[in-house]
């Protein structure tokens, strides 16, 4: 049985939830902890930064004038994922009770792929990111 991706709204809530669970886990990465060792300091940031790099540009995607493209630039975000960034994002889902496999599954469904796919990656981190036209 395949499982058919949700309604926009209930996926722009995911994500907004997702984003509040990465910023949590940022704050907490940034936290400062007495003699720690370098090793341990650099491992906090190289998670701060693949947080940062997976979340960087879902706010822009829930922009209202964005919003129908969510579900592609989700797409997308999954398959230029490495496992572990992957593995993060299933278990936040879990913990937040989404339904993911529509995007997860290799079998899912895909609803307007094709068009993600013509215009190239940078059209995508582009729609997600250009929050206006002075580029903040």
């Amino acid at each position: 049985m395949t499982t058919v991706e949700p309604p926009d709204v209930v996926t722009e809530n995911a994500v907004l939830q997702f984003l509040h669970l990465a910023f949590l886990e940022i704050r907490f990465h940034t936290a400062p902890v007495d003699d720690e060792p370098l090793e341990t300091l650099l491992k906090r940031r190289e998670q701060i930064n693949e947080l940062a790099d997976l979340c960087h540009g879902l706010p822009g995607c829930v922009a209202p004038e964005r919003r129908h493209l969510l579900g592609d630039n989700l797409r997308y975000l999954w398959r230029t994922s490495a496992a572990r960034k992957q593995r993060w994002m299933r278990s936040r889902w879990d913990h937040l009770g989404y339904d993911h496999r529509w995007l997860t599954d290799s079998d899912a469904p895909r609803r307007a792929d094709a068009a993600v796919e013509d215009a190239g990656p940078g059209a995508v981190q582009s729609t997600c990111n250009d929050l206006d036209s002075s580029g903040r």
